[in-house]
C-alpha cells in the first residue's frame, strides 16, 4: 500500500495473484462496492490488471 505525497487522499494498493482471471473477479466485485456502500468514502475509484513483463533489481 502506497500514499501519495501530494494528496494523502490518494492510496495505491498493489496486489498480485496468480492469474488475470482472478485479478479481474476481484475486480468486478471492488466495482460493485464501489458504486454501493463504497461510494460514500471513495472518490473516483480506478484499478487496472496488468502484467509484469519484467523485473530489476536495483
Amino acid at each position: 500500500m502506497s500514499r501519495s505525497i501530494d494528496d494523502q487522499n490518494l492510496v495505491a494498493i498493489d496486489l498480485e495473484f496468480d492469474d488475470a482471471e482472478d485479478a479481474g473477479a476481484l475486480l468486478a466485485k471492488m466495482e460493485r462496492i464501489w458504486q454501493g456502500p463504497g461510494k460514500d468514502v471513495m472518490q473516483n475509484p480506478v484499478a487496472w490488471v496488468v502484467e509484469t513483463v519484467e523485473t530489476i533489481d536495483f
